[in-house]
């Protein structure tokens, strides 16, 4: 179980259990099996969810990646009060995936606005 805070109220919750229990549509299964899916740069707002900044996360592998994938399924609960709530479906499990991961990533955060 992963859960995400802010000022002490969960405002995200994720909860893995391992095995496929449904079919995957052909789309989820192309994406978790797309090897290059944890890869590449990612952008984050600052503060978290407003703005106005936005700063752009990269990370650069200085000893090589190796992941090891566990497939499963994924609830997810939202705080019904946060203005985002209505970007996750009220609905599930959703098929997600478990990574260890063993290497070593250097990550640097670049201010763009």
């Amino acid at each position: 179980m992963a859960k995400a805070k802010y000022k002490g109220i969960i405002q995200l919750a994720l909860e893995f259990r391992p095995g496929l229990t449904r079919q995957l549509a052909p789309w989820e299964k192309q994406l978790a099996e797309n090897i290059s899916f944890f890869k590449g740069d990612s952008h984050v707002l600052v503060p978290p969810g407003r703005g106005p900044r936005v700063q752009k996360i990269v990370s650069h592998d200085v000893i090589e990646a190796k992941w090891s994938p566990q497939h499963g399924m994924i609830k997810i609960r939202v705080d019904p009060s946060e203005s985002w709530a209505g970007l996750i479906p009220n609905e599930g499990p959703f098929p997600g995936t478990y990574n260890h991961f063993v290497g070593g990533t250097n990550i640097v955060v670049m201010k763009l606005t």
